[in-house]
């Protein structure tokens, strides 16, 4: 996707970037904004649409090791025709210089499509697939949040979903992830997997990620 691609999600224009840059935890708890030359136009563009923050894609290769993804749930073997056809994931960047704290701190959205092979009962998105969908959504927000910690990484501890609606094959939807709060080394994500649209939620998550020392796990 290129630098002037448009992410639609609530019918209202994003504007997706190429990953420059990144957002530690403890930087979003605070509505952290940007301030680059590069945004300056980006700034001018959303104000008119009363828009004050703009989605930045994010580039999987930058994420993981080529072994890693090969292997990875969703960019290896599940990722193509009738499978997981797409898995696009995007940081809020928030522009706004408004030091008014947001009800809910939107991390993350993961633009998804899913082909008719991942079924459960007849025509139904199995609720494995989604919880797989909602959880990497999740691990997704913490590389957002602590991208340039090489020593540490977050492991899934606690990961509780509700099922809201029945998730059609072949459907498209994105998946919004929060971050609650931080303690130590715990850190409390939740997250909403919905229609584009926003008008059907299909399910739910909250979530605990322990960070760990990449050495006792890699």
């Amino acid at each position: 996707m290129g630098e002037d691609d448009i992410l639609n999600i609530n019918n209202a224009p994003y504007k997706s970037r190429t990953l420059s840059s990144t957002t530690k935890c403890e930087a979003a708890l605070n509505h952290t904004t940007i301030s680059s030359l590069d945004s300056n136009k980006i700034k001018q563009q959303l104000s008119m649409d009363g828009m004050d923050f703009y989605y930045l894609k994010m580039n999987p290769d930058d994420m993981f090791e080529p072994s890693t993804l090969d292997s990875h749930a969703i960019f290896g073997p599940l990722l193509g025709a009738n499978l997981i056809e797409r898995f696009n994931v995007y940081k809020r960047v928030n522009i706004s210089q408004s030091t008014e704290q947001p009800k809910r701190n939107e991390i993350a959205v993961v633009d998804i499509k899913l082909g008719t092979r991942l079924n459960g009962h007849s025509g139904v998105v199995h609720g494995g697939i989604i919880s797989l969908l909602l959880d990497t959504a999740l691990g997704f927000a913490y590389h957002i949040c602590l991208y340039e910690d090489k020593e540490n990484i977050a492991v899934t501890a606690n990961l509780k979903i509700d099922f809201r609606a029945p998730f059609r094959e072949g459907s498209e939807a994105v998946v919004r992830v929060y971050l609650d709060r931080i303690e130590g080394r715990k850190i409390f994500f939740s997250a909403v997997l919905e229609s584009k649209d926003g008008s059907v939620v299909y399910a739910e998550a909250t979530s605990l990620f322990i960070k760990v020392n990449r050495s006792k796990v890699v």
